[in-house]
């Protein structure tokens, strides 16, 4: 199945213009490993639906983890490339049109990343920021 056609536009826009490579205040993960942090700051009541507004997040079209409005998640993961889909909590298959996508983006070891689901003028978004670790001379 394909992705939505009204989501992708927005989706590949933010991630253009959200994608950063900075260092300013990043703490990164061991090497060959990516610090992955995950906010969920979508208010259900925005959109009309339950305020708890559940999503189950895949990685890589894998069932990762489900989680509510306000929650936070950190980790670490392998450094690779990855595409990251979020879709209404159901049957933790990921299959369908996730409601929220971002990636492919390949992520390299020693960096940072930060997701955020927000409202942007009315609309879901998926924010995701990339901290690159300075290379030393």
């Amino acid at each position: 199945m394909s992705k939505s056609r009204t989501t992708r536009p927005i989706f590949a826009l933010l991630l253009a213009v959200m994608l950063m490579a900075t260092t300013a205040g990043a703490a990164f993960a061991a090497d060959g490993e990516v610090g992955l942090t995950v906010l969920h700051r979508i208010n259900g009541e925005d959109l009309g639906l339950d305020m708890a507004l559940p999503v189950d997040v895949c990685v890589n079209d894998g069932y990762a983890f489900t989680f509510e409005f306000g929650d936070k998640v950190k980790t670490t993961i392998p450094a690779g490339e990855y595409t990251f889909d979020v879709y209404l909590a159901a049957d933790k298959d990921c299959a369908g049109d996730p409601v929220l996508s971002a990636g492919p983006a390949e992520l390299t070891a020693g960096s940072k990343v930060v997701a955020k689901a927000a409202i942007l003028d009315g609309e879901p978004i998926l924010a995701v920021k990339i901290y690159e670790k300075k290379m030393m001379k």
